[in-house]
């Protein structure tokens, strides 16, 4: 005991020396620390009975294994392509896909977040329906759309089928039929049917189908009267005009065309995008139609005898000066490139009833504002996150509302460009039809879930909704008269229905 003591005794003193040599130094030597903790705890080991080592060694072998399983079981998993991160995948998905099932039987198949705003049913009632577009297959053929004759006691409505059939609003039954003229039989299907129109002359309609192709023709007997082409695909949209025998068509290749019928002229907006050889082709045009219209038979015959053609005049003006064709060319590779139209098809066309001047909506999802007189773009309207799908004009005031594939319809100033309101239904999918309910307080909205609801344009609540129970909404007619407010729907599932207010 007396040696241990002095040795703790003069281990003491020694390591207050240490520290005193240290602390005085101001520089502590890491190392020297370590092995004087390895030291003491050897010391320390050295005075344990023999259990308490053999439990102290135990004790450290048993961390030491577990600590080795929990390894090798980590890098099991990894080597075998993390397994457990597979099953912690799976729970996941299935924990998910619960939990979105139970959103969408609560809401009526509806994703949580997107729930519909609760909107009481409307008033009306159903009242009558024409079948005869869905055709005898499995998969029906599907109304694309519909307008209410001038008499408003017959409906024109065109589909997939080919055919537009005016039929009577209150019964339903067909009146009269019309499709392209073509050989018979023919084994080519017709091409389906995307727009029709009723001109203000109440006697003849334009409908545009899938061919590229607009037809004007009589809805009393079913004959076809002209008809015009779109180069750059079908026309998707249409609408009568004031002017005599003119109507606006909307086409695929992002040009809206004022076609006057009963000459077959046409213009094509935007002005300044035309080529120079659409320049030229529309100067020809005119130059046939006033030899044709204004000279008389002794004028003709001697243009004729001195053949003073448009054919011949060219072909003697580049005799004379050959370098024109190609100078002509490089004009138009000029024209086409700095007058390029980017707008997107023209998905909807209104004519604005207040002025001589006319709305389209586009794929680019811009909404723009023409002049019908001066082919001016006098507005442009931003805010669609997508396509514009329908446009309708307001009968009071220089205002038209627009309806996109975001889900949204948008109420502008046409004078001033700016967004007045802003009718938010995501929940429905895509807008694809509207009509302005005689008065122009109220809008009629039709939406790829089938329902058609009604806003109120004064104060922007939604007042009502009715499921037509038909599948997508293509298109909307709202009857003036005979009754005011009476709606009739295009659907998918083939049927046009209307629905009469109470």
């Amino acid at each position: 005991s007396s040696s241990s003591s002095s040795s703790s005794s003069s281990s003491s003193s020694s390591s207050s020396s240490s520290s005193s040599s240290s602390s005085s130094s101001g520089d502590v030597d890491i190392s020297d620390l370590r092995l004087s903790a390895s030291s003491e705890a050897k010391q320390r080991f050295r005075r344990l009975q023999a259990t308490e080592r053999t439990a102290l060694v135990s004790g450290m072998l048993d961390a030491v294994k577990k600590a080795a399983a929990f390894r090798l079981a980590n890098m099991a998993g990894k080597a075998m392509g993390s397994s457990s991160d597979t099953t912690t995948a799976a729970q996941w998905k299935k924990s998910w896909n619960k939990m979105v099932l139970d959103a969408k039987a609560r809401n009526h198949g509806q994703t949580a977040g997107c729930e519909g705003v609760a909107a009481k049913m409307c008033t009306y009632y159903f009242k009558s329906i024409f079948l005869l577009h869905r055709g005898c297959k499995r998969d029906p053929l599907s109304v694309n759309a519909v307008q209410i004759l001038s008499d408003t006691v017959h409906a024109v409505s065109c589909g997939d089928d080919g055919l537009c059939w005016v039929w009577k609003i209150s019964s339903g039954t067909p009146r009269q039929v019309f499709f392209p003229y073509r050989n018979c039989p023919s084994p080519k299907p017709l091409a389906a049917v995307y727009t029709v129109s009723v001109l203000n002359d109440a006697t003849y309609i334009v409908s545009a189908d899938a061919s590229g192709t607009a037809y004007i023709w009589d809805w009393r007997l079913g004959h076809q009267k002209t008809s015009t082409s779109c180069s750059g695909g079908p026309y998707l949209s249409s609408t009568e005009m004031p002017a005599w025998r003119m109507v606006l068509l909307g086409c695929n290749n992002s040009y809206t065309y004022v076609w006057q019928w009963d000459t077959g002229n046409t213009l094509a907006l935007p002005y300044n995008a035309r080529s120079t050889a659409q320049i030229i082709g529309f100067m020809q045009s005119n130059l046939v139609a006033y030899k044709n219209t204004r000279l008389d038979g002794m004028q003709r015959l001697f243009a004729e005898k001195a053949m003073m053609t448009e054919k011949v005049f060219l072909d003697v003006v580049l005799a004379v000066y050959p370098g024109l064709k190609e100078e002509a060319k490089l004009l138009s590779n000029i024209s086409d490139f700095f007058h390029k139209n980017t707008f997107g098809a023209v998905n909807a066309v209104c004519y604005v009833p207040t002025r001589l001047r006319f709305v389209t909506g586009h794929a680019d999802g811009r909404v723009r504002y023409w002049s019908a007189e001066s082919g001016t773009l006098l507005m442009v309207m931003r805010g669609h996150q997508g396509p514009v799908k329908a446009v309708a004009p307001s009968p009071t005031s220089q205002e038209a509302v627009s309806g996109g594939e975001d889900g949204t319809v948008r109420l502008w100033c046409l004078k001033t460009g700016i967004q007045k309101l802003l009718l938010y239904q995501p929940y429905g999918g895509p807008v694809l039809s509207l009509a302005i309910v005689p008065g122009g307080t109220k809008v009629v909205v039709g939406s790829a879930d089938g329902y058609v609801r009604i806003w109120d344009l004064s104060t922007g609540l939604l007042l009502c909704a009715i499921n037509t129970g038909g599948g997508a909404v293509n298109g909307l007619a709202v009857n003036p008269s005979n009754p005011v407010g009476q709606i009739i729907t295009a659907s998918q599932d083939g049927y046009a229905r209307v629905f009469n207010p109470r």
